[in-house]
């Protein structure tokens, strides 16, 4: 059930960017063979990190790829949709530097930390699980670097 919940915000914002109508690059290559699963693995804790093989789907105009505890889309959402959200007050979204060409990260119900990211023309978002023993804070520096990391992978 969790899954579901996680990608229907993906997946909602994905269509209202769509219906905004910004463009995107070319399609995207699988998020998987951009971070493959031995690159992912230093950012997760997830002791069952390795007992389940990395899931990739199509969608929209771009992929996504779910690790344990951490799950990655690429040219799924326009930026634009992004920086919309951001310009509201109750999705509690956070600019960040360092990572691509503009950043934003949010702590999504203390089940998530997340950030949403564009290098050039494209975008990608990262989704790291916050355990029972963790905090959005002390996620945040993972998410930071893996976001860096997959940033890296555009330039």
């Amino acid at each position: 059930m969790t899954y579901s919940v996680r990608r229907a915000v993906p997946i909602f914002a994905a269509v209202l960017g769509a219906l905004a109508g910004p463009t995107f690059a070319a399609p995207a290559t699988g998020a998987c063979s951009i971070m493959t699963k031995a690159e992912i693995k230093p950012f997760s804790t997830n002791r069952l990190f390795d007992q389940f093989p990395a899931e990739e789907e199509k969608e929209g105009r771009g992929s996504s790829c779910n690790y344990a505890g951490i799950y990655i889309q690429v040219d799924v959402i326009p930026f634009a949709t992004i920086e919309t959200m951001s310009r509201d007050q109750k999705q509690r979204i956070e600019a960040v530097r360092g990572v691509g060409d503009a950043a934003y990260v949010r702590n999504n119900r203390d089940e998530y930390a997340e950030l949403y990211a564009r290098v050039g023309q494209r975008t990608f978002t990262v989704q790291l699980d916050i355990g029972p023993q963790e905090t959005f804070a002390s996620v945040r520096p993972r998410l930071m670097q893996l976001g860096t990391a997959m940033a890296a992978k555009f330039r």
